[in-house]
């Protein structure tokens, strides 16, 4: 599409990475375009209240971040519309907004309070992917080991509670209780150890994501 190549021609002036088109961006534009010709607005906010996120939690576009450029009137090339969001500072901080990946565009010509007008809508997102969220297996993972941990606890307890209640003259059988208590034990300070690997290995997963989410939300 003409329009995302000069927008990513703006964007390659300032250095900036190129947006990919996203076909869902490419869906809520279009959407956006409809409910303005429909309703008879042009507004970010449609008279229903619903905004671009809205239409993007609605269309499936998990974000972290979205934005919407509009403009209504007669182009005279794609090139020309671009240019003309360039010269206006609220769409010129859009198009060279670094932290954007995704672009879907949509343009349409329609009746507009009684004038042929085209409209044209541009939607701008960096997707929650950018932000890697801690793997949820491991959780899991965490969870299952601290179940067996308590368990592991509860036979131990037990176990130990038998070789007490034992006689001296038992011996073979307060020796086999006391194997079984060792490998218990063995097998309970292996599972604590891995557990607070994971935990660790979690926490900094979380950490990761944390500062992620900061540094593009800042």
């Amino acid at each position: 599409k003409g329009i995302i190549e000069w927008t990513n021609k703006q964007r390659e002036k300032y250095g900036l990475a190129p947006l990919k088109e996203n076909q869902i961006l490419d869906k809520t534009a279009m959407a956006k375009v409809q409910d303005m010709f429909a309703n008879q607005y042009f507004a970010h906010e449609s008279p229903t209240g619903e905004g671009v996120s809205d239409l993007a939690k609605k269309f499936g576009y998990d974000f972290l971040l979205i934005g919407e450029n509009l403009a209504m009137g007669i182009f005279s090339s794609e090139e020309d519309l671009v240019l003309a969001w360039m010269g206006s500072p609220g769409h010129r901080e859009n198009i060279l907004n670094e932290k954007y990946q995704e672009i879907g565009v949509a343009v349409k010509k329609g009746i507009f309070e009684g004038k042929e007008v085209w409209i044209a809508v541009q939607h701008f997102g960096l997707p929650s992917s950018f932000c890697q969220k801690p793997d949820s297996s491991l959780k899991e993972k965490i969870e299952e080991n601290e179940k067996q941990i308590s368990e592991l606890q509860k036979e131990l307890l037990t176990l130990r509670s038998e070789i007490r209640t034992l006689k001296k003259w038992q011996m073979e059988e307060i020796s086999q209780k006391i194997d079984q208590y060792n490998k218990l034990v063995s097998e309970y300070n292996s599972l604590v150890e891995e557990t607070k690997n994971l935990i660790d290995q979690y926490n900094s997963q979380v950490n990761s994501y944390n500062q992620c989410l900061s540094e593009v939300l800042e």
